[in-house]
């Protein structure tokens, strides 16, 4: 019995730091997300018709396209969950991952990427 505790000490660990992950980018993109957030009352960092921050907005005659970040992290996780030897091993980033992800799927309008001007 005494062989399997060092691995569930490790499981357990891991376990705490992929939950301190999906806790830490569940909250900071809630607190970032909110509309009287103080960082989403910024002025946006723009080039041309392309903000950058805080949200990712490209502007054209016809509306604007917004890609929410939950589709930005999915888009860079999905890649490291399909190769197995990934060079990413941190539970704790595959937790924020999860996090922020979760995060931007609990918004109504979370399929929405086109709006209409």
């Amino acid at each position: 019995m005494e062989e399997n505790a060092p691995k569930e000490a490790v499981r357990h660990n891991d376990f705490v730091k992929f939950l301190a992950g999906v806790a830490l980018g569940f909250s900071l993109f809630t607190a970032t997300s909110e509309y009287k957030s103080p960082i989403r009352q910024m002025h946006d960092i723009k080039i041309k018709n392309i903000s950058y921050f805080p949200n990712i907005k490209i502007k054209n005659k016809d509306g604007s396209y917004h890609i929410h970040h939950w589709l930005i992290f999915a888009a860079i996780y999905t890649p490291l969950l399909l190769f197995e030897r990934s060079s990413v091993r941190s539970k704790f980033i595959h937790g924020f991952f999860l996090g922020s992800i979760i995060q931007g799927l609990t918004y109504k309008d979370r399929f929405q990427v086109h709006y209409h001007s």
